[in-house]
């Protein structure tokens, strides 16, 4: 009796790369079976500077590449031959930044983030974050590289991964840069190779230049260039006419600024005298001598 035909399987799905650091094969697969099991390994095989593995469970193969392998004390990347999953840092974070947003810029390329970011913090200051996170990256099936670096709420973010190579920021193509991607097309002019902000009918304000926008300026202007315009543009408008009326003066006569070299100052007049207050002295009647010419008239 026959036995039942089990569904085929795509043993290259279930193929991963190890690139080799001088490892033996014994010390390979120690690794994997501490990792996996025992009995999960089909073959192993050492191929221009690689071990390649296959595995029986795709499961597995997705599992090694998502933590790697530590071999003898030392950490391994693991690349799968057609599903890819790396491990991808990425530099100058700032700490307001959330993981959600990093994601979503990945999975923006049709990459799956397969692990939690990792934060990174100081070694002398271990509660202070030094803007590196990584995470465990499954890369669409038409790529293998990320580009450099990418932009998150105008940050510069520099990526790194594996065996990187460039590619196009836009999408991800190894046969061009995204200056010539078909893809990157301008949505102010419609044209091939720029963006809006560096659209050749953008005019900066800052510099007054077409080409960039403002906040991607990069020429020194003076601070004082536009006061000094417009004091410029007050005073032309200010300037009167020749033929223009000039306003009737009064006849008033100039007042000196200063006292002639020969002049004097004038001098205060004397104040007058004060006025004596007239003083009246009351003459007071002596009671004796009224009293004695009283007698005297009697006798």
């Amino acid at each position: 009796m026959d036995s039942a035909k089990s569904a085929p399987v795509n043993l290259k799905e279930n193929s991963v790369r190890v690139f080799d650091k001088g490892y033996s094969y014994t010390d390979l697969v120690k690794s994997i079976h501490a990792d996996v099991g025992n009995q999960r390994i089909i073959g192993c095989v050492k191929s221009s500077g690689q071990w390649i593995v296959t595995l029986k469970n795709g499961a597995d193969a997705e599992l090694i590449q998502e933590t790697g392998l530590e071999i003898k004390g030392e950490y391994s990347n693991v690349v799968g031959v057609e599903k890819t999953i790396l491990t991808v840092s990425r530099y100058g974070i700032p700490s307001y930044i959330e993981d959600a947003e990093l994601s979503s810029k990945l999975e923006g390329y049709g990459c799956l983030v397969k692990t939690d970011w990792t934060r990174n913090h100081h070694e002398e200051f271990p509660e202070i974050e030094n803007g590196i996170r990584y995470a465990r990256v499954q890369m669409p099936t038409n790529a293998k590289n990320l580009p450099y670096a990418v932009t998150i709420d105008n940050i510069h973010m520099r990526v790194k991964h594996n065996d990187q190579i460039k590619v196009c920021n836009n999408c991800l193509s190894e046969k061009h840069t995204m200056k010539e991607c078909p893809k990157y097309i301008c949505r102010l002019c419609g044209k091939q190779g720029h963006a809006e902000r560096r659209c050749p009918k953008v005019k900066c304000f800052r510099c007054q230049q077409f080409g960039h926008k403002s906040f991607d300026c990069t020429e020194e202007v003076d601070p004082n260039e536009n006061d000094l315009d417009a004091q410029d543009t007050m005073e032309t408008n200010s300037e009167t006419p020749d033929n223009a009326e000039k306003p009737i003066e009064d006849n008033v006569a100039e007042v000196p600024t200063s006292l002639p070299t020969n002049t004097q100052p004038q001098q205060k007049p004397p104040k007058s005298p004060k006025k004596a207050k007239a003083t009246t002295t009351a003459t007071k009647k002596n009671p004796t001598d009224e009293a004695q010419k009283t007698r005297l008239q009697r006798t």
